[in-house]
C-alpha cells in the first residue's frame, strides 16, 4: 500500500520560473539566495544549474549573470550534458516570462511545501508499509512515525546549540583582546553614553520618543560618526525625510553651518567657504541614504545587500522609522503582528551583516498627560516586540518643550537608557544645538540637580 509518490509532490514549472529570474534579474539572487535550497529542487539538473550559479557568485559576487557564464561554469565541472545541455538553458534563459515580475515569495513557498509533503510522503510510506507487516507493534510503528514526522520538522535547522567548552574559547579570545587593545563596542562620540550603553556589532537599538525630541538627529550623528571611525559603509533608510533634506543636516552638523543658511537665507562668505569644505568631508564618507517611503522589509534586505557587494562591510543601519513602514501601514488589524516579524528580521540583519541596527520609534502620546512626561518602553508606539527584540533602548526627552520658562533645561536632552543588556540604565544628558541639527557632549557634570553648562565638543 503506497500514499503518494516523489513524482506527485513536485513543479517542473516553478523550479524553471525560479531558475529563469535568478539567471536573468542580478538583484534577485540577492534578494533571494539566503530562502533557495538545493533541496527545493526536484529535479536533479535544476540542482545542478543551481549549484553552478551559487558557485558563480561566490567567486565574484559583484558579476552579474548570464546564459554563457552558466553554461561555461557547468563545462568546468563537466556537468553540462547532466544539466540538459545548451539547449535547455536556453529554455530556461529565454523563458517568454522573463519580463514579468520578479517577485518570487510565492514560488519559494510552493517549492517548500512540496518538499515538505516529499519528505513526509517518504516518511508516512515507511510507516504504512511497516503497520503491513503484524509482526511490528502498532504503537512502536506509532513512535517511530511520529519522531520522523519531528525530524521532518526540524531537520533543515541548523543547531545553535554550543557547549561550554567552545563558548569559554570565545570568552577568553575576547577577554584577552580587551586586556591588550581596549574595549570593543562601537562608540557613538558621545563619552557618557558610551560609558552606559557600550553597543556592539549585531545589536538593535531602538531610539524612541515623542516628535521634535531629535531621535531622528540623534540617531544620523551616531551614523555618521561610527562611518567616519570605522571606514565601514551607514546606511539610512529615511521614510518620513527626504534624502536632500538629510544630506544638509549633515552638512550643517558637520560644518557647523546653521541649517537655515543651507535651506532659506543667502549664505554668508564664511558659512559658503565651510560649506565647501565640508562638501569634501562628507562626500568621502561612505554613506547611503534610500528615500523610499514604500520600501519593504525585502526591499531593506535588498539594498543592504546591494550596498555590501559594492561597497564593502556594513556598519550601521539606521531606519526612521518603524512605524511608518508601508507593511506596517497597510497591515491594518495586524499591526502589532507586523512590527514583530519586522523587528525580528531586522535584528537578524544585524547579526548577519555584523553591524549595528538603529531603529527609530515612535512613543504613544500619553506618556504627555502624566506628571512626569519623560518616556518609558511601556509607552513604545504598538509593540512590545521592539521591548523584547531590542538590546538596547533608549528615549529622547526635552524637558524645555514642556517647561519653556526653566532656563536651566533648555537645549539639554535626556537620553533614558531604558533597556541596556551590555551595560547599565540610567540618563545620560547632551547639549542639544538644533541651530547645526546636532547634539554635543557637555562640558561638565555632577550629579545633582542643576544641569551643567555645555561646551563645543560635537560630533
Amino acid at each position: 500500500m503506497t500514499l503518494l509518490t516523489q513524482q506527485e509532490l513536485h513543479s517542473i514549472q516553478v523550479e524553471q520560473r525560479i531558475l529563469e529570474v535568478i539567471m536573468t534579474r542580478d538583484e534577485a539572487y540577492d534578494k533571494y539566495s539566503d530562502f533557495i535550497r538545493l533541496d527545493l529542487f526536484f529535479a536533479e539538473r535544476h540542482k545542478i544549474i543551481y549549484r553552478a550559479i551559487v558557485s558563480l557568485k561566490k567567486t565574484d559576487p559583484k558579476q552579474e549573470l548570464d546564459l554563457v557564464l552558466v553554461g561555461d561554469r557547468l563545462k568546468q565541472v563537466n556537468k553540462l550534458k547532466e544539466a540538459g545541455g545548451d539547449e535547455y538553458l536556453s529554455k530556461i534563459f529565454n523563458s517568454p516570462h522573463v519580463m514579468l515580475s520578479y517577485n518570487l515569495d510565492e514560488h519559494i513557498k510552493t517549492l517548500e511545501d512540496l518538499r515538505l509533503r516529499r519528505e513526509m510522503s517518504d516518511k508516512l510510506n515507511i510507516a504504512v508499509h511497516s503497520l503491513s507487516d503484524r509482526e511490528n507493534n502498532a504503537l512502536d510503528v506509532l513512535h517511530n512515525c511520529v519522531d520522523s514526522m519531528v525530524n521532518v520538522s526540524t531537520g533543515h535547522v541548523e543547531s545553535k546549540t554550543q557547549n561550554m567548552t567552545s563558548l569559554l574559547h570565545g570568552v577568553i579570545d575576547q577577554v584577552e583582546y580587551i586586556k591588550k587593545h581596549g574595549v570593543t563596542f562601537m562608540r557613538t562620540g558621545y563619552d557618557d553614553l558610551d560609558k552606559s550603553v557600550m553597543a556592539d556589532v549585531g545589536n538593535q537599538w531602538v531610539i524612541a520618543g515623542r516628535p521634535t525630541m531629535g531621535k531622528t538627529i540623534l540617531a544620523e550623528n551616531i551614523t555618521r560618526f561610527i562611518t567616519k571611525t570605522t571606514g565601514k559603509a551607514g546606511v539610512i533608510f529615511s521614510l518620513e525625510m527626504k534624502a536632500s533634506d538629510m544630506a544638509i543636516r549633515m552638512l550643517s552638523a558637520e560644518g557647523s553651518i546653521p541649517v537655515q543658511a543651507l535651506k532659506k537665507e543667502k549664505i554668508s562668505e564664511d558659512n559658503y567657504a565651510r560649506f565647501y569644505a565640508t562638501t569634501a568631508t562628507i562626500r568621502e564618507l561612505n554613506i547611503h541614504v534610500n528615500d523610499d517611503r514604500s520600501i519593504t522589509l525585502a526591499g531593506i534586505k535588498t539594498e543592504l545587500a546591494r550596498i555590501y557587494r559594492n561597497h564593502g562591510e556594513i556598519g550601521v543601519v539606521m531606519v526612521d522609522y518603524i512605524q511608518i513602514m508601508k507593511e506596517v501601514i497597510e497591515a491594518g488589524g495586524e499591526l502589532r503582528t507586523k512590527i514583530a516579524e519586522i523587528s525580528r528580521a531586522l535584528r537578524a540583519v544585524a547579526q548577519q551583516y555584523n553591524c549595528l541596527m538603529i531603529l527609530l520609534s515612535q512613543v504613544n502620546r500619553q506618556c504627555e498627560s502624566r506628571p512626569d512626561k519623560r518616556p518609558h518602553m511601556g509607552d513604545l508606539k504598538d509593540s512590545s516586540a521592539l521591548e523584547q527584540d531590542a538590546d538596547i533602548i533608549t528615549m529622547v526627552y526635552r524637558h524645555d518643550k514642556y517647561e519653556k520658562d526653566v532656563s536651566k533645561y533648555t537645549n539639554v536632552v535626556e537620553v533614558i537608557v531604558a533597556k541596556n543588556r551590555n551595560g547599565s540604565d540610567g540618563t545620560v544628558r547632551l547639549a542639544f544645538e538644533g541651530q547645526y541639527s546636532r547634539f554635543s557632549n557637555l562640558a561638565a557634570h555632577n550629579t545633582g540637580d542643576e544641569i551643567p553648562p555645555y561646551g563645543s565638543n560635537h560630533l
